[in-house]
């Protein structure tokens, strides 16, 4: 079975290897591929094991106004107690879309299909990335899944306007939600900006602006911010928690109340280097009274008379993928010379435990990268990051792009 997955990932992958004879519309048609695998290991056993290798398989074709991006994704792991390897294998068509422009000036722009809108100047956190895949600075891998949606855009004077209607979000908390949204963008000399009026199914509109402001050639400022009365996020999370938390007036006096999201960054770029700091805050999210009254309520024993078939202990084990906490910042340095690279990026929460790595990459031309990173994770008690199932990971990896 292992073999035959491994089969079937090569077969999706060489033929667009070894293709020579070239059609006539090929001299339109844009093909890009990258192959990439990494291999990992861990100091505790995780979901997967002690280690796990991923490849992945992406490929961009266009031609005249249509896109097509896909992926192939292959895992072989060794799960906790088993004895031999495992493999699973994914398709995912990350891109579908059909864009055109119907006035002679071309000044509109239509979209339809699956795709990203791009929003929000954020690297690590994104308020207003309503249409776009989130960031992960700390994944290669991560996916670039856009969402079914219509988007159409025009200029108007100095003003950039776009309507968009999108059948899902990008959230996991609003993937089955339709939302639509209105957005003016406009560029000065060194600042560009847009305001954003959007608004989820069974949720209520909100209201939201971005900015980045460059100055010179070294210094940049960016931010977001977001408002909207009620959160969806919080009344889902609100059901996982189990009867008897002493957090449940404060998650009902937040229901008519507006909620904030804001991102402020900066990134300093000099001849070799380069550090980004970026601060996010969102009050949907828990402060650091409820998490602790959370965290006790999980670690205390269940009563027999107990019939929660969910206790709040089984969703700890997956909240840190949520960044569920008020407040978060992110630092990232970056140091090339020549071919080579060293970044090291730290996400830390308000509870002050935090989730690290440091990378090395050698590039010895434009198309093949090999890196070596290793994470760590670090807090004290029950904090957010000391609840990843492991606490120090090694990662190895190679990107070609063909």
């Amino acid at each position: 079975m292992l073999i035959r997955q491994q089969l079937w990932f090569l077969i999706l992958s060489i033929p667009t290897l070894c293709s020579t004879a070239q059609p006539v519309f090929w001299d339109e048609l844009d093909n890009r591929y990258t192959l990439a695998s990494r291999l990992f290991t861990f100091d505790h056993s995780q979901h997967r094991g002690d280690y796990l290798n991923e490849n992945a398989f992406l490929a961009y074709h266009s031609y005249q106004e249509w896109v097509l991006a896909w992926r192939v994704d292959n895992q072989i792991y060794q799960a906790p107690a088993d004895d031999h390897l495992s493999a699973e294998t994914q398709f995912e068509l990350s891109e579908l879309s059909w864009s055109h422009s119907f006035l002679s000036s071309e000044d509109d722009l239509w979209q339809v299909g699956k795709f990203n809108l791009p929003l929000d100047p954020g690297y690590a956190f994104q308020s207003t990335a309503f249409f776009e895949s989130t960031a992960d600075p700390f994944d290669d891998f991560a996916s670039s899944e856009g969402i079914n949606m219509l988007s159409g855009s025009l200029w108007m004077r100095d003003y950039y306007l776009t309507a968009v209607f999108a059948l899902a979000g990008q959230d996991k908390t609003y993937q089955d939600k339709k939302q639509w949204a209105v957005i003016a963008q406009r560029d000065f000399d060194a600042l560009s900006s847009s305001f954003i009026l959007q608004q989820y199914q069974d949720s209520n509109p909100g209201a939201g602006t971005t900015f980045t402001y460059v100055n010179g050639e070294s210094w940049e400022l960016h931010g977001s911010a977001f408002i909207r009365k009620g959160s969806l996020w919080l009344n889902s999370f609100r059901e996982a928690v189990p009867d008897g938390a002493d957090i449940e007036d404060d998650f009902s006096s937040r229901e008519n109340q507006w909620l904030p999201e804001i991102m402020l960054g900066s990134v300093w770029s000099g001849l070799s280097q380069q550090f980004l700091v970026e601060w996010s805050y969102q009050k949907e999210k828990l402060s650091a009274a409820e998490i602790n009254s959370l965290y006790q309520l999980s670690s205390s024993p269940r009563t027999e008379t107990d019939t929660n078939s969910s206790p709040f202990s089984k969703e700890v084990s997956g909240l840190y993928q949520q960044r569920y906490q008020q407040q978060y910042l992110f630092l990232q340095y970056q140091y090339t010379v020549t071919d080579h690279t060293i970044t090291a990026n730290s996400l830390i929460g308000q509870d002050q435990s935090a989730l690290s790595q440091v990378k090395y990459e050698y590039l010895p031309n434009l198309d093949i990268s090999l890196w070596l990173a290793v994470e760590l994770t670090s807090g004290s008690g029950q904090t957010e990051f000391t609840q990843i199932p492991w606490q120090k990971s090694l990662q190895a990896g190679l990107q070609w792009k063909i």
